[in-house]
């Protein structure tokens, strides 16, 4: 009796956890998805994240010091990777953080080469 209860209560808590996921954070992840958005405006990186709270940063190339990309095991079955973009400032806000892209090298070369020519003229 004490096994099949604690299987039950384990079977209800995974159908529970999965019930969840599906309902909410599928649906969060994707209304940020559609939200993010990268664009090069002249001399700035203008980055808009965020379904519920909006933020939008222009980011002037000569303040980027680093452009990292990162893959976890996770990301790495899907192929996407996470952009990491370092600046200046320092403190809790001198990271961007661009997650889910594919061809994430040829995006972090692109913007390394933006910011060369950008530096060069």
């Amino acid at each position: 009796m004490l096994i099949s209860g604690i299987g039950t209560g384990m079977g209800i808590g995974a159908v529970t956890g999965m019930l969840g996921y599906f309902v909410f954070s599928r649906r969060a992840i994707s209304r940020y998805v559609e939200s993010l958005e990268i664009s090069v405006e002249g001399a700035f990186l203008r980055v808009r994240e965020g379904a519920s709270i909006k933020t939008d940063r222009k980011l002037h190339f000569r303040s980027i010091v680093d452009y990292t990309t990162c893959q976890d095991s996770l990301m790495r079955r899907f192929g996407i990777h996470t952009l990491h973009l370092a600046t200046i400032g320092g403190g809790p806000r001198s990271t961007v953080v661009v997650p889910g892209i594919k061809d994430c090298e040829k995006v972090r070369d692109l913007l390394s080469e933006v910011d060369r020519i950008r530096e060069n003229q």
